[in-house]
């Protein structure tokens, strides 16, 4: 994620006036890239305190948009090994 994709994240929060601005990348959505009214704290930690660890089901509970970063799916590359990073890398 870039500093514009951050960008994008907080302008779609505060436009929309939804509670969770969350990325998109044209398939589904990523969680690890969003925005949250701070008013929503207390929900997340009840949720989680529940034994609930689906965040995808915690954000359907509220206002939320989904914010279109389908035009850079690489943003969402899953790196798990560092042969994949070094891969990664090589294509910058």
């Amino acid at each position: 994620m870039t500093t514009a994709g951050l960008q994008a994240l907080l302008t779609e929060h505060q436009s929309s006036q939804m509670d969770i601005a969350v990325a998109f990348d044209g398939q589904r959505i990523h969680p690890v890239f969003m925005v949250i009214n701070s008013s929503l704290k207390s929900s997340l930690e009840q949720y989680l305190a529940q034994g609930e660890r689906k965040i995808d089901r915690w954000i359907e509970q509220h206002d939320w948009a989904k914010v279109d970063f389908s035009a850079n799916p690489e943003f969402f590359s899953n790196i798990n090994t560092l042969d994949q990073l070094a891969e990664l890398s090589a294509k910058e």
